[in-house]
């Protein structure tokens, strides 16, 4: 306790996680945040540097998802920022655009950096106010529940490119590969409704050409 008393500040450590090569926040972000308080820190006593304060400021970023903040004994301040991940862009009836993160929350689009997520639009009324993080309608629900579902398939992670939602609020896929569209309902019995697909991709499209068919339906 003693010797802290006497230790400065002498160094900022920032990691960002980028496990799947997000870019949100830099480090330059995260700088300005630590400054906001008026306080230098780097020459500041350690004691004295509020850091469950800063923690909690980092935050309130949109971008992050957690944030650790500690000094060491020899004056080094560690910075651990964890960004949110997406994994659903939304394009809403009224040209909004933003992210769902796989905790089912809504995030902003980023003027730095954009994510190679699966894309949903067409008839999805629900807005994005920048405050309200949380998922309410039924269908901003079911893309959640599908883009999950899809997300854990390798084939259908990479064949799935779009949902569309339609006027009567039926998903239809859009595939990467061949020249159709795939009506699927609701996600009521998705992954029977996937077992199916891949069946067909499998058995019949090779034999037919992948280009014969522009419309599948696997709503009932």
């Amino acid at each position: 306790e003693i010797r802290q008393q006497h230790v400065l500040c002498k160094k900022i450590e920032i990691n960002i996680n980028r496990e799947d090569e997000n870019y949100f926040i830099n480090k330059q972000d995260v700088l300005k945040i630590l400054y906001s308080t008026g306080d230098s820190l780097v020459g500041t006593p350690i004691q004295r540097i509020p850091v469950s304060l800063l923690e909690r400021l980092i935050k309130l970023n949109k971008y992050v998802e957690d944030a650790d903040l500690f000094v060491d004994i020899k004056g080094k301040l560690q910075v651990n920022v964890h960004q949110r991940k997406p994994m659903l862009r939304i394009m809403n009836s009224a040209s909004q655009s933003f992210y769902i993160d796989e905790k089912g929350g809504k995030m902003p689009l980023s003027p730095l950096y954009t994510a190679d997520v699966l894309i949903a639009n067409g008839s999805i009324a629900e807005l994005y106010d920048g405050k309200n993080d949380s998922v309410n309608s039924a269908i901003l629900k079911s893309l959640f529940y599908l883009s999950n579902v899809i997300r854990a398939d390798k084939f259908w992670s990479a064949q799935v490119e779009q949902i569309f939602i339609e006027p009567n609020q039926d998903i239809v896929l859009i595939p990467r590969v061949g020249d159709h569209k795939i009506i699927f309902g609701d996600t009521s019995n998705a992954n029977e409704k996937f077992e199916n697909l891949i069946v067909f991709y499998q058995k019949a499209l090779p034999k037919v050409g992948w280009e014969t068919y522009h419309t599948i339906n696997v709503k009932f």
